[in-house]
């Protein structure tokens, strides 16, 4: 007798399912997904609409979920590299031909059969970027060659730590950090021009709407408040320093430093204007408890008053008794 199985696929269990989506990160292929039948449908919609993604350098990505794969970003030059993410959905992409930069840390560093140094950055050999970004949910590519023109022909040694967007749209604000404290931030506008801000010791920079906040070395932070001129080219119109680390020094090393006279330093304005309020609390407070120990001293004082009153009262009475006396005993001889 053979045996008939009942099930179809619209009877799979939801964690097979959730293994299933999970391998398919792009919209189009979930939308196909949900439309197989009822049961997928609903499978879909109980899970996120896009998952967290993990992309590598090399130009692939992995899905933050269970039965999580790795794929390829379609779309993207052969000789790309992933600097990370821009904004959401946008990418920053760097074409090169650095060998130095397309080749991943175990591979650069270490031979497998050696442990010898395979790759090293060198100082006098310079290679050509691009850079791009591109949106591989809807294909679109935008180039920059604005930062090209700054940072379009650098030594191996020259690394971009981060590149962020200030809005989904690419023409607006791009921060840029490197390594290289010639080019610490970049600002970059499509279309505008840049702005290379001198070097402050960044290691990381956020955008907060129109200011971008930058963390140093030292762990300080500064604000800098973002403007444009004329046509349209960035700039920075106030630089603030916004929390001061006393300890500075210590992670700065050896070297001095001390901040230009464009920064202003604001991190003890907070703190003396509530050191104001606490003092003048303090004063209110102290004339308060005089003013209670003002009255509590003329209570004793007073009560001094009537007792020493009391007192001479009875030393009067206390003397016209022995008058009374000394009359009594003298009387007969008088």
């Amino acid at each position: 007798m053979a045996y008939t199985c009942t099930t179809g696929w619209a009877d799979l269990p939801f964690d097979v399912l959730d293994g299933v989506i999970a391998r398919l990160p792009f919209p189009g292929d979930r939308a196909r997904f949900a439309a197989v039948c009822r049961a997928w449908r609903s499978a879909a919609r109980q899970l996120p609409s896009h998952l967290p993604w993990i992309v590598f350098p090399s130009g692939t990505f992995c899905t933050a979920a269970q039965g999580a794969a790795c794929f390829s970003i379609p779309g993207l030059p052969e000789d790309a590299t992933c600097l990370g993410a821009a904004h959401d959905s946008w990418l920053a992409i760097d074409c090169t031909d650095d060998v130095v930069r397309r080749t991943t840390n175990v591979d650069r560093w270490l031979c497998k059969d050696t442990g010898e140094l395979l790759i090293y950055a060198r100082r006098n050999v310079k290679h050509k970027h691009t850079y791009l970004l591109h949106n591989p949910f809807s294909s679109v590519t935008v180039p920059l060659p604005e930062l090209d023109a700054v940072a379009g022909y650098m030594a191996e040694t020259f690394d971009i730590r981060k590149m962020l967007m200030r809005s989904p749209a690419p023409d607006d604000f791009i921060a840029v950090t490197t390594n290289n404290c010639n080019y610490n931030i970049i600002l970059c506008r499509r279309e505008k021009g840049t702005c290379v801000l001198p070097y402050y010791r960044i290691i990381d920079v956020v955008f907060l709407r129109d200011t971008l906040y930058g963390i140093t070395s030292g762990e300080e932070l500064l604000a800098f408040h973002l403007g444009e001129d004329e046509d349209g080219r960035p700039n920075v119109t106030r630089i603030e320093l916004v929390i001061k680390n006393p300890l500075s020094r210590y992670y700065y090393g050896e070297f001095p430093w001390s901040w230009p006279q464009d920064v202003v330093d604001t991190s003890d304005k907070e703190v003396g204007q509530d050191n104001h309020n606490n003092a003048g609390e303090e004063v209110s407070d102290s004339n308060e408890e005089d003013e209670d120990l003002g009255d509590d001293a003329e209570e004793p004082n007073q009560e001094e008053n009537d007792n020493g009153a009391d007192e001479g009262y009875q030393e009067e009475e206390e003397e016209d008794d022995d008058d009374e006396l000394a009359d009594q005993a003298f009387g007969g001889y008088l």
